[in-house]
């Protein structure tokens, strides 16, 4: 479907849902992240802004493959989702990491499968992390917690202020 344009028309496909469409990957390409970082993608993601006031692209998860890096700088923002019980503090900083090299606009976090306590209201502890070091130069007692499930451990990464 991206090789050729005059087939656009029509690709998003309505759904039961209100002004809702969709794009369906469809069959695996050989190459799917020289695709998804080409300039016909590019194209396309344009051509849906034509007809669609926001376009929402779902990337599969970001450590084990490229193609939510590789689509990061062809939308106007990241919303990272994290699973709090398997995500590692660690691979969540990673993550941000990665999308601030790709050049990726980190909008946010979701935070998934957050467990609740009494009487139906969440409590988890809070740590704060601080990737330089707090003011002093020294290092928080958060950092060692890198290797925590993320239920434990609420990161507070700074997102890169929006370029004018």
């Amino acid at each position: 479907m991206l090789q050729d344009p005059s087939q656009w028309n029509g690709v998003p496909q309505s759904t039961p849902v209100t002004n809702l469409a969709t794009v369906l990957s469809g069959a695996l390409p050989p190459n799917p992240s020289e695709l998804l970082g080409s300039k016909r993608m590019k194209q396309f993601i344009d051509y849906l802004h034509k007809w669609c006031d926001i376009v929402i692209i779902d990337a599969p998860p970001l450590l084990p493959v490229t193609d939510a890096l590789v689509l990061s700088p062809l939308t106007d923002g990241v919303i990272m989702v994290i699973d709090s019980s398997s995500t590692r503090i660690g691979e969540a900083v990673n993550g941000k990491r990665q999308l601030d090299q790709a050049g990726a606009r980190v909008l946010g976090v979701v935070m998934n499968n957050i467990p609740t306590g009494r009487h139906g209201y969440y409590y988890y502890r809070h740590y704060r992390y601080q990737p330089d070091g707090d003011q002093n130069g020294k290092r928080s007692r958060s950092k060692r917690n890198g290797d925590r499930p993320a239920d434990e451990v609420v990161a507070d990464i700074p997102a890169q202020a929006p370029q004018p």
